[in-house]
């Protein structure tokens, strides 16, 4: 089995899009930052194995964000479904997600995490962190999602709460998602 880390360590490295992504995310925002969602492991999947890789969509993770932030010429700040700012250029986009305002977390009334986050992941492939300062992959859910090349419900409440976002039922969140990868879904 390959290292993941090392693999991803290598995409961080190369991608011109990733590097200017991250340096404008860590300019508006304080303390750790960590990259989620599909460019984690739609990247890793497309190393792994022959599935396409991810557009330049970008969702960060961060302790704090600026309460102003600032923005290149040429960028704009949008809000996502989750009312996050969504930072969009000609080339690319950025979601820069507050830890703290993490829905599960504020519905809940319990103190954010990483690891929390990570257990509270609507799918098993989306439990998978990469951690942008020790450089390193967090989380066993989803590496293992990502090895046996499976998407499967994680998080019952958030999956439904992700379903409902986006007119789905579960099933078919789970479907899309594995057979966007040309994984198996697990229903």
């Amino acid at each position: 089995m390959r290292d993941i880390t090392a693999i991803f360590n290598e995409i961080a490295d190369k991608h011109r899009d990733y590097s200017a992504a991250w340096r404008l995310v860590q300019q508006n925002s304080r303390g750790k930052i960590w990259v989620v969602g599909g460019f984690v492991y739609r990247s890793l999947a497309a190393e792994l194995y022959t599935t396409p890789p991810p557009r330049c969509d970008f969702d960060f993770l961060v302790e704090e964000r600026e309460p102003v932030l600032r923005l290149p010429e040429g960028w704009e700040e949008r809000r996502n479904s989750h009312g996050n700012p969504k930072l969009i250029s000609n080339e690319y986009w950025i979601d820069l997600i507050p830890l703290p305002r993490q829905w599960y977390f504020v519905k809940h009334g319990i103190a954010p995490s990483i690891e929390g986050f990570l257990e509270h992941t609507p799918l098993t492939i989306g439990s998978i962190a990469y951690d942008t300062v020790d450089r390193r992959i967090l989380g066993e859910i989803g590496p293992k999602a990502l090895y046996d090349k499976t998407v499967a419900v994680h998080d019952v409440e958030a999956a439904a709460y992700v379903a409902q976002l986006k007119a789905k039922t579960v099933e078919q969140l789970v479907q899309e998602k594995a057979e966007s990868l040309g994984f198996r879904a697990v229903l």
